[in-house]
């Protein structure tokens, strides 16, 4: 007689039986039940078809030869496993037998509760399943229960019960007739109804509506086979996928992002939205991401195809926007390279003003404005005025930007296989650097008042709606979510991995760098204050000094203030016209700065003022290169592990030669922003693609796994990886609160851009107010660009569901014309 799940729970009665390496192995008499008490073997009460269940992840159909193997092994003592797991296992059956009374009921018991038949009460192991599944009797028609014995077209299941709560539970009168009747023990056969239909290789299924999704998706014994045949990479260890994982996810945007934010919000007022963000946007994603990434083993096509053809072009969005952003982000890799190499000279080229082409004073536009913003502006991209000007290609750009792809290229060569051994060192050595800083940037004159305004509150920021806007946006791009590279490099861990644990680490990670890259940042900048505000009093001092014949060293910082007042009585029409500038800490705290500003401008200017301004300049610039070459290979996954699940590319191609094929045409792509005007380009790419498009897909990918995939297959998913069931936090996060907040967030962001219209600052020698930022609105044409880029790489998401909807209506009419 067959189970539920197409397991052959007929006992075979033979008394001798010839034994082939597939036959059942004999198996040792049944234990007595919970609270059963034996004397000597006088419990071992030969029962017909009763076998013992244990509670197992294994599957129950197709059993191979190594499970038969374990599980005859098991067999042999009686009291290694069914002694120990008696009394828990037996008491959670008989609560779980109370929830098979609804049809939904029994599915979803199935899927929680994966069981394996391991001996019968005939002292005879039950063998494994035919492998012809036509034999299997159809079901016969609706579930009833007659006595003990509930059936459904021969479809039963035997579980052995306590005889008293059996009988409560059962009908009076009625009473199995093939069963011994003893007063511990009844044998029980429930009927789990609508189950002939599913795939009984499977193990964590779902009715669902969508009767293909169990052909698309693997079962847990299938992925066995995969693991085993190692047709998937796997990552060596667990320390080498959460490195890479937190790699991907630290990137340029700790460093110079979150800072700038807090520098603007009020600064440890901006902490209480961040970490509201965090909890209830962040961590949920990032959890789902790793989660179903690992269950499914494919990359975010793969992934998203399987769940639903309908939701097909979610991969093909991730892809898009990988490939994009990465054309950006290297680009940057190449600006930092391009400082490192300037950083071994001595003086830096950036720490004064070159001379003009007669050689009888400095360049005026370095005079002008500063050394530091020169030399960015005019020695490193030689910027146009406008983005209209598009300008040649630099070539000391175009080959920074050649080293950048080509040192990507070495690293992600044989993919994880190479990225885990550089992982090593790309992801580990910015802390090591923010470390050395950190002493330093705390030994500076002026660290205290850095720190004391990053970690003093504004509350009256927390007000501003901006304010949570930011901060879940902040949350959301830190943890590159969206960007379909933590589905793929999930989906190299082995099936038993606690993803939860995973996702923990990876968020919290994140979180602890971004504040511990904003000490360092804003003692540096209280030092970069305290220096500025000391020249500006300097520079009155020298002013008061000549202008009123006062001896030198007479006025000095200290006592400033008391002269200021004193000459202001005296001769206040005198020091009016003289034009002192207003010297005040707070105000140049105050100037903020981010981005590519940040790092080649404020902080560039403040190394130059640090004994040993070279070595600070090389390990800051090593820094960022770590940063920004790990969070590349999760970009590049993004593109590449896609396309391989695909099979796309033709079989006789090596890796190797694709991975190659992609880093060129990325280098060809990106030589825009060496332009004289790639600056401007780069900034709307960065503005455009990586903003609008990240929370749609996010968006939605929250939708398929909650509603199409189903959150409670999902969660059994979970369990049967991990061990344990998502609490209530993640079921309430995942199921209402992330989605809400995605489309708060989202409407926000919409709504604020489409009040203003949209302007870029230029840095233009002939303007008025130089070296002040020149602020122009976007041309038309540049403006229509700026939309495409925010509707390209998300306009896949209609257009592969409305493909497969009229290929469904095609389908449909062929039927009914025939």
């Amino acid at each position: 007689m067959q189970d539920d799940f197409g397991q052959n729970s007929g006992c075979d009665t033979t008394s001798e039986r010839q034994e082939t390496p597939h036959s059942p192995a004999p198996c040792p008499p049944p234990l007595a039940s919970p609270g059963q008490r034996t004397t000597g073997r006088s419990s071992a009460v030969a029962q017909p078809c009763s076998p013992s269940v244990i509670l197992g992840p294994s599957p129950f159909a197709s059993r191979r030869a190594e499970d038969q193997d374990d599980t005859r092994s098991r067999c042999k003592d009686p009291g290694s496993l069914m002694e120990r797991r008696g009394d828990a296992r037996g008491g959670a059956i008989r609560g779980h037998l109370r929830a098979f009374r609804g049809a939904e009921d029994r599915l979803r018991a199935r899927d929680r509760f994966t069981r394996r038949l391991v001996c019968g009460s005939d002292g005879k192991r039950i063998p494994p399943p035919p492998e012809d599944t036509a034999a299997r009797p159809q079901p016969a028609g609706s579930a009833h229960v007659t006595g003990a014995t509930a059936t459904s077209g021969g479809a039963e299941r035997k579980y052995s019960q306590n005889n008293n709560k059996a009988r409560k539970a059962a009908p009076r009168g009625q009473r199995h007739k093939g069963a011994t009747k003893t007063d511990q023990q009844v044998q029980w056969t429930i009927n789990i109804s609508a189950l002939h239909h599913y795939n009984t290789t499977a193990v964590m299924k779902l009715k669902l509506a969508d009767p293909d999704l169990e052909e698309r998706i693997l079962s847990n014994q299938q992925l066995h086979k995969l693991e085993d045949a190692g047709e998937r990479p796997k990552w060596d260890n667990k320390v080498q996928y959460l490195l890479t994982c937190i790699g991907f996810a630290v990137g340029l945007g700790n460093v110079w992002r979150f800072p700038y934010l807090c520098q603007i919000y009020g600064g440890g007022a901006f902490l209480i939205p961040y970490a509201i963000a965090l909890v209830f946007e962040g961590l949920p994603l990032l959890h789902m991401e790793l989660a179903i990434g690992q269950r499914l083993r494919l990359g975010s096509v793969g992934v998203w195809n399987s769940i639903s053809p309908y939701l097909g072009g979610l991969g093909v969005a991730s892809m898009l926007v990988s490939f994009l952003v990465g054309l950006f982000y290297n680009m940057i890799v190449a600006w930092i390279l391009w400082y490192f190499f300037h950083s071994f000279q001595s003086p830096l080229p950036w720490r004064g003003c070159p001379l003009n082409l007669n050689h009888t004073g400095y360049v005026s536009e370095c005079e002008m404005s500063s050394p530091v913003n020169y030399f960015w502006y005019r020695e490193t991209l030689n910027i146009t005025p406008s983005i209209e000007t598009s300008g040649s290609l630099q070539w000391w750009l175009v080959l920074c930007l050649a080293s950048a792809w080509c040192l990507v290229y070495i690293c992600f060569i044989r993919g994880i296989e190479t990225i885990g051994k550089a992982i090593y060192v790309t992801a580990t050595f910015p802390y090591l650097v923010l470390t050395i800083f950190l002493v330093r940037s705390l030994t500076l004159d002026g660290a205290t008042d850095g720190l004391i305004y990053l970690f003093t509150p504004k509350w009256e920021t927390l007000k501003d709606p901006k304010v949570w806007l930011d901060a879940a946006t902040q949350i959301f791009f830190s943890l590159s979510l969206a960007f379909g590279g933590l589905i793929a490099f999930s989906s190299y861990n082995v099936q038993k991995n606690d993803c939860e644990r995973d996702a923990l680490i990876v968020g919290l990670v994140n979180s602890f760098t971004s504040l511990y890259a904003a000490i360092p940042i804003f003692a540096i900048l209280g030092f970069k204050a305290k220096e500025n505000y000391n020249e500006c009093q300097n520079w009155n001092i020298l002013t008061l000094t000549n202008s009123f014949s006062i001896g030198d060293k007479n006025i000095t910082v200290e006592n400033y203030d008391d002269w200021l007042n004193y000459l202001n009585a005296t001769d206040p029409s005198e020091v009016e016209s003289l034009n002192l500038k207003t010297c005040n800490l707070q105000t140049f705290l105050d100037q903020s700065v981010s981005g590519t500003g940040l790092a080649f401008i404020v902080f560039t200017e403040a190394v130059i003022e640090m004994p040993g301004a070279q070595v600070w300049a090389v390990l800051f610039f090593v820094m960022l290169f770590s940063l920004g070459l790990s969070s590349m290979f999760g970009n590049l996954e993004g593109v590449l592990t896609p396309l391989l699940d695909l099979h796309v590319i033709p079989s006789w191609i090596p890796k190797e030669i694709f991975t190659g094929l992609i880093c060129l045409t990325s280098f060809s792509v990106a030589l825009i922003f060496t332009l004289g005007s790639g600056n401007y380009w780069l900034e709307i790419f960065n503005s455009y693609v990586g903003s609008v498009p990240l929370l749609i897909i996010a968006f939605f990918e929250i939708i398929g796994v909650v509603y199409v995939y189903g959150i409670n297959r999902f969660s059994d998913d979970i369990e049967w990886m991990t061990g344990r069931r998502p609490n209530i936090y993640w079921q309430a996060t995942w199921r209402f609160i992330s989605p809400l907040m995605l489309l708060v967030v989202f409407v926000a962001y919409v709504v604020v851009e489409a009040e203003q219209r949209p302007t870029y600052n230029t840095w233009n020698p002939d303007y008025v107010d130089f070296p002040l930022a020149d602020v122009q609105p976007y041309p038309g044409w540049v403006f229509a660009i700026c939309v495409l880029l925010s509707v390209l790489p998300v306009v896949s998401i209609p257009l592969v569901a409305l493909y497969k909807f009229l290929g469904f209506l095609q389908e449909y009419r062929m039927k009914m014309r025939n």
